[in-house]
């Protein structure tokens, strides 16, 4: 008797879904104050969200039902779980702003991504090369809120900035990071460019390598987690304003 074969596209589902499970543990997380550990589990999401459409190009288990549940669960993980995370950072002691202001904005940057994924997925080609981008990724935006909030709980930043000070900062970065979503800026697929040209095993130690140390070094990583997703956000708007310039430049230079 024959065993029958699982399905290809079984092995990226279950990563997606595991990606989705981040989010909603995250969420819950957070509705019980465990403010660290949901920032955590949304880093983890993003883990099982750079595999999954590794998994699927590796085993032809890509379709159009992956593609769509792939963008749920970055809804949940990456637009949801992050603003929720921010509103009850902010709202978790007493703020000097309005708390309408602080939900306007959350509330901002869930909209912006779902904006962002929906785009994404009507205007990406299955064939693209994913070499780049319009619009900063939702795992991106997520990133920098987690890692903002991890380095405020890991880091005693009121000896550096007023805690008030801090909060407002983040929840401006909120609405930025929301327009920068929605916009046309380009940006590189930092996934691709990782990713490019190392076999799945050595890609496996290198990150299990990077979560040991992260462990190990646990305030100074938050730091350089924060750091990181903070250069890759402004690499994006530095690389226009040079795209813009120099097209300036030329248009200038073939008009005389």
């Amino acid at each position: 008797m024959k065993e029958k074969k699982i399905d290809s596209k079984v092995w990226p589902t279950l990563i997606t879904l595991g990606n989705l499970f981040c989010g909603f543990l995250a969420i819950s997380y957070i509705a019980d104050e465990k403010i660290l550990a949901a920032a955590w589990l949304i880093f983890l999401g993003m883990i099982f969200d750079m595999f999954d459409g590794k998994v699927a190009r590796m085993t032809n288990g890509s379709s159009d039902f992956g593609i769509q549940l792939d963008s749920l669960a970055d809804m949940i993980s990456f637009g949801v779980a992050p603003a929720f995370l921010v509103k009850t950072f902010i709202l978790t002691e007493e703020f000097l702003w309005s708390q309408k202001i602080v939900w306007g904005l959350c509330l901002f940057f869930v909209i912006c991504s779902a904006v962002r994924l929906a785009k994404f997925n009507v205007e990406t080609d299955e064939n693209d090369s994913h070499t780049y981008f319009y619009g900063l990724a939702t795992p991106a935006a997520a990133g920098v809120l987690a890692s903002l909030v991890l380095v405020a709980k890991t880091v005693s930043i009121n000896m550096y900035v007023p805690e008030n000070t801090y909060k407002i900062a983040l929840l401006i970065t909120t609405g930025i990071l929301g327009c920068l979503m929605v916009s046309q800026i380009r940006y590189l697929h930092a996934g691709a460019f990782l990713f490019k040209k190392r076999p799945l095993f050595l890609q496996l130690v290198v990150y299990a390598s990077l979560l040991a140390l992260i462990i190990y070094y646990f305030s100074l990583i938050t730091v350089l987690l924060c750091s990181t997703f903070l250069i890759y956000t402004i690499s994006g708007i530095a690389n226009e304003l040079k795209i813009r310039s120099s097209a300036k430049n030329d248009d200038l230079a073939s008009a005389h």
